[in-house]
């Protein structure tokens, strides 16, 4: 939280620092708490760097793997889904 307080939740380094944070927890067996993390992140890392990009594509599908690990297989297989659509629209 103080990285993000001294240089804003838009920052590239506080995005991807959140990333890293979500996989973490994830690890740890903090699903819910990923998941929360990852869906902020995914949503922060499509703000700054556009649905395309490759850190979003990569922020959606750590997102989908929390979800995949709580069960939830239809939203992780759907999350998925757009990160694919996405990456693919890139390289068109």
């Amino acid at each position: 939280h103080a990285l993000q307080s001294s240089l804003g939740p838009g920052n590239s380094q506080v995005i991807l620092a959140g990333r890293t944070h979500g996989i973490l927890l994830r690890k740890l067996g903090r699903l819910d708490e990923a998941a929360e993390i990852m869906k902020e992140n995914q949503e922060r890392t499509q703000g700054r760097f556009g649905e395309n990009h490759e850190f979003s594509v990569a922020a959606t599908a750590s997102y989908a793997n929390v979800l995949r690990e709580l069960g939830q297989l239809d939203e992780a297989t759907d999350v998925l889904a757009d990160a694919l659509d996405n990456l693919a629209i890139d390289w068109e």
